[in-house]
C-alpha cells in the first residue's frame, strides 16, 4: 500500500504516452509553450477503496528555455493513517534542444516522507561531462552513483518522456506500433517498451468499459520490474483526442493488486507563480 503514490504518479504524470495518425499533434508552438501552465489533479484507488490517495502536478515556464515540473501526492483516509500520511514530492528541471522542440532532463529531485522518515534522491544530468550523477540520502546515510552518457545519446526520465511523446518528438505513434525508450541504466537495461493498442482492440476494450467518455487511445507501458515492484511492470493508460490522460491502471502491484486512477482536473494556469523551492 505504501508504494501506490509513487507508482500512480509515474503512471499518470511521468510515463504517459500520446499521439497517433488519427490524433492531432501540436507542432506550431515550441514544446515549452505547448505545456506551460499545465495543471493536473488525480486520485487513485485499489480493490474496494476508490480513493486512497491523490495529488497535483504543475508545469512552470521559468524562461530562457528552462522549465520546472512539481508534483505532490499524499495518501488519504485509512491509507493515509496506515502509511503514516505518506507523501511523494517530485521536482524536475528541464531544458530544451533542437530549437525548443525537445525537452531534456537537467535535475530531478524525488522525496518520500513517511511520518518523520525522509528519503531524498537527486539526479543531475551533466551533458558537458557526459555523466549522470545520482545522490541518495536515507537513514542518515549518503550514497552516490555515476553513469556515463554515451555520445549522441539523451537519457529521458519518465517526466521528459511524457511531454516529448505528447509533443511528437519521437515521431507519430500509430495504433499497433511499439517503441523502446532509453533511460539511465542501473539494475537493468535502462529501457521501457511502449505498445499502442490496435484500433480493433482499443475499440473492443472501450465498449467493455462502463466509463467510456474520453477514452480514445489505449497505450500499454512495460517497465523494468524494480520500477513498479510488480512481476510484469505493466501499465495501461487511456487518452482523449487531445492527447490528455483520462484514466489508467497499474497491474499486479506487489501486496496490492491492480491500482486504478483517474484524472479529476486538467487545466492550464499560465499565471500561476513559480513556487519557492526549499
Amino acid at each position: 500500500m505504501i508504494h501506490f503514490l509513487k507508482t500512480f504518479f509515474f503512471l499518470l504524470i511521468g510515463i504517459l504516452i500520446a499521439a497517433g495518425d488519427s490524433f492531432p499533434q501540436e507542432r506550431k508552438k515550441q514544446i515549452g509553450e505547448r505545456f506551460g501552465g499545465e495543471d493536473v489533479r488525480y486520485e487513485a484507488g485499489f480493490w474496494v477503496f476508490p480513493a486512497v490517495g491523490g495529488g497535483v502536478a504543475h508545469f512552470y515556464d521559468l524562461g530562457n528555455d528552462q522549465f520546472l515540473l512539481t508534483h505532490e501526492g499524499q495518501a488519504q483516509g485509512l491509507a493515509g493513517w496506515l502509511s503514516r500520511h505518506r507523501k511523494e514530492i517530485h521536482r524536475a528541471w528541464m531544458g530544451t534542444i533542437d530549437q525548443g522542440s525537445r525537452l531534456i532532463p537537467l535535475r530531478l529531485e524525488e522525496e518520500s516522507v513517511i511520518g518523520d522518515w525522509v528519503r531524498k534522491k537527486t539526479t543531475l544530468y551533466d551533458y558537458s561531462a557526459r555523466k549522470v550523477f545520482m545522490e541518495t540520502k536515507k537513514d542518515g546515510e549518503l550514497s552516490r552513483e555515476t553513469v556515463e552518457i554515451p555520445p549522441g545519446v539523451y537519457y529521458d526520465n519518465p517526466l521528459t518522456a511524457y511531454y516529448n511523446f505528447r509533443y511528437g518528438v519521437y515521431g507519430k505513434v500509430a495504433p499497433g506500433r511499439e517503441f523502446i525508450i532509453r533511460t539511465v541504466p542501473r539494475k537493468g537495461q535502462g529501457i521501457f517498451r511502449v505498445a499502442v493498442a490496435s484500433e480493433k482492440e482499443g475499440g473492443r476494450l472501450r465498449e467493455e468499459d462502463p466509463e467510456k467518455k474520453g477514452k480514445d487511445l489505449l497505450v500499454r507501458i512495460f517497465l523494468e520490474q524494480e520500477f513498479l515492484g510488480s512481476p510484469k511492470g505493466e501499465i495501461e493508460v487511456w487518452f482523449d483526442q487531445e492527447l490528455n490522460p483520462v484514466s489508467g491502471m497499474v497491474r499486479k502491484v506487489k501486496f496490492i493488486g491492480d491500482i486504478k486512477g483517474r484524472i479529476t482536473q486538467f487545466a492550464y494556469r499560465t499565471a500561476a507563480p513559480v513556487p519557492r523551492i526549499p
